[in-house]
C-alpha cells in the first residue's frame, strides 16, 4: 500500500489535524529538495491544508516532510484546473471537482513517499476516501480521461521539478544515476496508480450501467432508515459517503402540473447541494416526481443554511424541499431524513417559503403526528377563535405573531407589515374570541395557533 489509511471506528476523531501534527513534528523536519518548499498551502474550503483526511496528511508528513501536504494540495490544485481546462460544464459542482483534485492530491503524496523514502513500487491499494472520490465522479458524469490527465500533467510537473533541482545543484539537468533512478521509479507509480484508477472507475461505471449499484444502494438505504445494523464499510462504498461527516437530509418534490422532469429535479437538488457548500451528496428518486438527498461536510457546516439555500436559489415552478437537521454518522443520516419527511408532511400547507426546514416546524410535527387528536386540541384550546374563515385566519396568525414577539405591538406590526392600531384592534378581538384572558405561560394557546396553521379549522 503506498499510503497506509486506517480509519479509527468514530469517525478518526483520534488522529491528531493536520495543523496540529505540523505543530508537533517540525523538529523531524530532513534533508529534502528544496522546490518541495517552494509551494505554500493553497486555500481550501475550510482553512483545510489538504483535500485528504486527518489520517492520510500525517504519514505524508511522517513519510516525507512537513512540507509534503502543501506541495501536493498545490499540485492537485495546479493538475486538476489544467486537466478541466473547460472540458466540464462552466457550472460543474465544486464537489465534483474535488473528486478529482482529491484522486491527484493522493497521488502526489504517494509519488513523493516513494522518492524520498525510496520505497519500492508495490501493487497499488487505495485509501476508502479515495474509492469513494473516484465512484462519485463515475455519479458526476466526470470522464476518466480528466482524472488520468490530470495524474499524468502532476508526475510532468514532478519530474520537471527534478530537474531543475539537479540544474540548482550544478549538474546542468543532466539525469544522474540517482535522479535516474528516482524518474523511473516516479514513473512506475505513475503507471500503477493510473491502471488502479481506471479499473476502480471502470468497475464503478458498469455497476452503474447495469444496475447493480442503484439496488444496491436502494437496499442500504431502507436498512439505515430503519435502524437495521450494517456495515460502515459496506454503507461508505455503496452510498459513497464518508460516514463520520456531519449529514443533512433533503426531500424534494414536484408538483404534478408543474411539467417539471425527474432530471430536472435533481439539477436542482445537485444546484442546493452546491449553494450549501457540501463536500459530497447522495441524489437518489423516491417516486414520481420526488428526490431524496444527503450531502456532508467534514467539519459542521455553519448555522442558518435554510437562510442560505433561500438567498441563492430559485427553484424551477412548482418544486418545493424540505431539510432536517445536521447531523453525524450513520445515525444522523436517518435522523436528518426522517425530520426532513416530517418537514415535507407540514411544508404543503406553509406557503412562506419553497423551503421547509425541521427546525421551523419541529414542535408542531409532534403535535400533528396523529391529525385528529391535533384538531380536537385546537378546538379545545381556541374555542371560537378556531372557526373556518379568511378573517378568523388573520385574527390568529395575528395573536400568533403577537405572542411570539413577547406581547410587542411593534415588532409584531413589522413583522406584519400592518399598523400598531391594526394589530391591537385585531389581538382585541382575537381575544374576545378566544373567551378568556391570556395570563402566566401562553404556551398552549400558542402551540394551538401553531397547529392551526398546518390543519386549518374544518368547515
Amino acid at each position: 500500500m503506498i499510503i497506509n489509511v486506517t480509519d479509527g471506528e468514530n469517525g478518526g476523531s483520534a488522529v491528531p489535524s493536520e495543523r496540529e501534527h505540523l505543530q508537533k513534528n517540525q523538529h523531524r523536519v530532513t534533508a529534502v529538495a528544496p522546490w518541495l518548499r517552494e509551494h505554500e498551502a493553497c486555500s481550501i474550503p475550510g482553512g483545510r491544508l489538504s483535500n485528504c483526511s486527518n489520517a492520510i496528511v500525517p504519514e505524508a508528513i511522517d513519510g516525507v516532510s512537513p512540507d509534503a501536504p502543501a506541495w501536493a494540495a498545490e499540485a492537485a490544485r495546479s493538475a486538476t484546473m489544467q486537466a478541466l481546462d473547460e472540458r466540464l460544464d462552466a457550472g460543474s459542482r465544486p464537489t465534483a471537482v474535488d473528486a478529482v483534485r482529491h484522486v491527484v492530491e493522493v497521488y502526489a503524496l504517494a509519488i513523493l513517499r516513494g522518492r524520498y523514502r525510496e520505497v519500492p513500487p508495490k501493487p497499488i491499494e487505495l485509501p476508502t476516501e479515495t474509492l469513494h472520490s473516484i465512484r462519485y465522479a463515475v455519479h458526476q458524469n466526470i470522464p476518466l480521461y480528466i482524472f488520468l490527465r490530470a495524474v499524468w500533467i502532476a508526475h510532468s510537473c514532478t519530474i520537471e521539478r527534478l530537474l531543475d533541482g539537479a540544474e540548482t545543484e550544478g549538474a546542468n539537468r543532466r539525469m544522474t544515476p540517482r535522479s535516474r533512478q528516482s524518474t523511473e521509479r516516479i514513473a512506475v507509480y505513475t503507471d500503477r496508480f493510473s491502471t488502479r484508477i481506471t479499473q476502480i472507475y471502470v468497475a464503478s461505471e458498469e455497476e452503474r450501467k447495469t444496475g447493480g449499484l442503484a439496488a444496491s444502494r436502494t437496499r442500504m438505504v431502507k436498512d439505515v432508515l430503519a435502524g437495521h445494523p450494517v456495515d460502515r464499510a459496506d454503507a461508505e462504498w455503496i452510498l459513497g459517503l464518508d460516514l463520520a461527516d456531519h449529514h443533512l437530509s433533503a426531500v424534494l418534490w414536484a408538483s404534478p402540473d408543474s411539467g417539471v422532469s425527474t432530471d430536472r429535479l435533481d439539477r436542482f437538488a445537485a444546484e442546493l447541494a452546491c449553494a450549501l457548500g457540501a463536500r459530497r451528496s447522495l441524489i437518489m428518486s423516491a417516486g414520481p416526481l420526488k428526490s431524496w438527498m444527503w450531502i456532508s461536510w467534514p467539519r459542521p457546516p455553519e448555522a442558518g443554511l435554510a437562510m442560505r439555500a433561500r438567498a441563492a436559489l430559485s427553484p424551477p415552478v412548482g418544486v418545493r424541499a424540505s431539510i432536517g437537521p445536521v447531523a453525524s454518522g450513520i445515525a444522523g443520516l436517518r435522523r436528518s431524513h426522517l425530520s426532513a419527511q416530517a418537514a415535507e408532511r407540514l411544508a404543503g400547507d406553509l406557503a412562506t417559503s419553497w423551503l421547509c426546514e425541521y427546525a421551523d416546524v419541529a414542535v408542531v410535527s409532534l403535535v400533528t403526528h396523529d391529525a385528529q387528536q391535533a384538531q380536537w386540541f385546537v378546538e379545545e384550546t381556541l374555542g371560537d377563535l378556531g372557526q373556518p374563515g379568511c378573517r378568523f385566519a388573520e385574527l390568529r396568525e395575528t395573536l400568533r405573531v403577537y405572542l411570539s414577539f413577547e406581547r410587542s405591538r411593534v415588532r409584531a406590526a413589522e413583522s406584519l407589515h400592518v399598523a400598531r392600531n391594526t394589530v391591537a384592534y385585531r389581538v382585541e378581538k382575537a381575544m374576545k374570541l378566544l373567551g378568556r384572558p391570556i395570563t402566566g405561560d401562553p404556551l398552549k394557546i400558542r402551540l394551538a395557533l401553531e397547529v392551526a396553521r398546518i390543519l386549518p379549522p374544518a368547515p
